[in-house]
């Protein structure tokens, strides 16, 4: 079964220069360029990837882990 790019959800990533786009169809994000329009990373996240928010995780958190 071929998976489908469906955007869901989007929100600007983190340095302001990107957008972060859930796309439900292929369980990933996308990280998109603003300047140029260009997916720069797609990022696996699991079933059916919906709303995205920013977030941040100290660095000691994530040692932990």
């Amino acid at each position: 079964m071929r998976r489908t790019f469906k955007p869901y959800w989007a929100t600007t990533g983190p340095t302001g220069k990107t957008c972060w786009m859930s796309t439900s169809g292929n369980d990933q994000v996308a990280v998109i360029d603003y300047t140029t329009k260009e997916i720069i990373k797609r990022i696996p996240v699991g079933d059916h990837p919906q709303r995205v928010r920013e977030g941040r995780v100290a660095a000691k958190v994530l040692s932990a882990w």
